[in-house]
């Protein structure tokens, strides 16, 4: 998982609140359990963040495709200002690979899968793959 920081908080009506966060630092769950109240309550170990490894030269086609749906979003204001917090980092496996992650169709497995890998040059790898098998292609540019 991720630690996150709430950065703006806004009531729009009651028990329906918006909100706008960041992620700050990955962890692992170690242990978890659900309190009678419905609480679930955990142990988590902290992780060390991603070591900056430059995106090699095969994996610019993501790295452009990744840019484009920045500017999509963007242009449609579809997260506000900004769809992600600066700087973007197009230049790093790790934020790379995060984005990426974050905004594919994938199943919730898939992006647990590729989140959890430790290594951002694999995570880039995998996600490189997926892009370029034909049905999620299709899938992004349609």
């Amino acid at each position: 998982g991720t630690l996150a920081k709430i950065e703006d908080f806004d009531p729009v009506q009651p028990a329906l609140y918006m909100t706008r966060s960041f992620g700050t630092q990955r962890f692992k769950l170690i242990h978890a359990e659900q309190e009678s109240s419905g609480l679930w309550l955990g142990e988590i170990e902290l992780l060390e963040n991603d070591p900056l490894i430059p995106v090699p030269q095969e994996h610019q086609k993501v790295v452009k495709l990744l840019n484009e749906i920045i500017s999509v979003i963007r242009s449609e204001d579809l997260l506000g200002d900004a769809p992600f917090k600066e700087p973007h980092k197009l230049d790093d496996c790790g934020w790379v690979s995060n984005r990426l992650a974050e905004l594919l169709p994938l199943s919730l497995a898939q992006k647990n899968h590729l989140l959890a890998q430790e290594n951002p040059r694999i995570r880039l790898d995998l996600i490189t793959e997926l892009i370029e098998d034909d049905n999620l292609r299709n899938t992004i540019t349609h």
